[in-house]
């Protein structure tokens, strides 16, 4: 017999017997909410590398503005005084490394503290997708795993019925 469970297909044979039958179909319930859930926490754990990802971008972005000693967006990055420039320069880089290394987002060349600002504004917003994402994620794997514990309490019960059937049946032929 063919039996289809969350759009997956398989083939099963049932031995006649209900019990054993009904067991082999909650067992195999809980083995693809097993698959479910561990695909769902590696989607969680994903989320969690790329907001990290994110935030140590920003933090090295962030090191390059703290060199600037005024707000005027239009101050460049190459009038910084020596050690300032160096600093904001090899920060930069570094955040573009870590970029092009997870793919998180794409620094580009910014030479103004405008263009790091903005930046850090386009950063934030992929931040708080992520966390969006992370958090509708989170809710699916919590509904996973109440249905994997629903499954689980179904397989005992139904488990402890069966053996009070089987013990009262044995009881009454005495």
């Amino acid at each position: 017999m063919t039996l289809a469970i969350s759009g997956v297909n398989t083939t099963m044979q049932f031995s006649g017997d209900f019990d054993t039958d009904l067991q082999m179909v909650q067992s195999q319930r809980a083995n693809l909410l097993e698959g479910q859930l561990e695909s769902q926490l590696n989607t969680v754990k994903q989320h969690n590398t790329n907001m990290q990802n994110l935030n140590d971008i920003s933090s090295q972005i962030n090191i390059a503005v703290s060199k600037f000693s005024g707000t005027d967006a239009t101050s460049k990055i190459s009038d910084l005084g020596e050690p300032a420039k160096t600093q904001a320069n090899a920060a930069i880089t570094q955040a573009k490394n870590l970029a092009t290394a997870n793919g998180a987002t794409v620094v580009g060349n910014p030479t103004t503290l405008g263009d790091l600002n903005t930046l850090i504004t386009t950063i934030k917003g992929q931040v708080d997708a992520e966390s969006n994402n992370q958090q509708m994620d989170m809710l699916r794997l919590q509904s996973l795993m109440s249905k994997r514990n629903e499954t689980t309490d179904l397989m005992t019960s139904t488990m402890k019925k069966a053996s009070d059937t089987r013990s009262e049946i044995i009881g009454n032929m005495r």
